[in-house]
């Protein structure tokens, strides 16, 4: 199934004028404990210094790749064609993973044989890095709650097989950006069973410039 048997796990990042934080992201995500992974960076026309500081760091898991502005849905989708890994995990360019965050999807992938698509647990830290929330109780069915509570994901902690990733693509509408991702993992329900650990394996930094901050029903 995976394009290359030496890679589980493709992170692609989306990332527009982030060079002050995409870079802790990184090492954030170097800093796994599981090894057989990529780290794709997609620049979504940037007009800052992120490819400087991108190319800063030498490690032959990151890869940059700098595109026309097109918003997430369509970074994110030009990521995943690229990728390599059998599984896509789709990583914000300003929050950070814990060092267990890709072993405990690869005891997942093992344990549950393979799945389509699955979640893992995350919290939230403020500007000093204390926690503020903790996401980490998605029991039950997650499919339904997706529907009558919203989106309750975080995108840092979804995982899915690059087949999925191809069949179902990020919405790539403007209009819909920001929003783009609780409109795919609705979509991916109605099809499969999504799969949780609540086990907090990242952390959303909720500081004053997130770029997304409310959702336009």
């Amino acid at each position: 199934m995976a394009n290359n048997p030496l890679i589980l796990f493709s992170i692609v990042i989306p990332t527009f004028n982030r060079a002050v934080f995409i870079v802790e992201t990184i090492h954030s995500l170097l800093s796994q404990t599981y090894t057989k992974f990529e780290i794709i960076v997609v620049d979504d026309g940037s007009t800052d210094n992120t490819e400087a500081v991108i190319k800063n760091i030498k490690d032959e898991r990151v890869q940059y790749h700098k595109v026309k502005n097109g918003e997430r849905g369509a970074a994110r989708n030009y990521g995943a064609k690229i990728a390599k890994g059998e599984y896509i995990n789709f990583f914000d360019s300003d929050d950070v993973a814990y060092p267990i965050h890709l072993d405990t999807a690869f005891k997942l992938v093992n344990n549950h044989n393979h799945p389509e698509i699955f979640h893992l647990g995350y919290d939230v830290v403020d500007n000093e890095r204390k926690v503020v929330r903790a996401v980490n109780d998605l029991t039950g069915d997650v499919n339904l709650r997706l529907f009558t509570k919203g989106n309750v994901f975080s995108c840092n902690g979804v995982f899915m097989r690059k087949d999925i990733a191809m069949n179902h693509p990020f919405i790539e509408d403007r209009n819909l950006a920001g929003s783009e991702d609780a409109v795919l993992w609705m979509q991916l329900a109605c099809h499969y069973k999504w799969i949780c650990n609540n086990t907090i394996t990242t952390s959303i930094i909720d500081h004053d410039s997130r770029s997304v901050v409310s959702m336009n029903k």
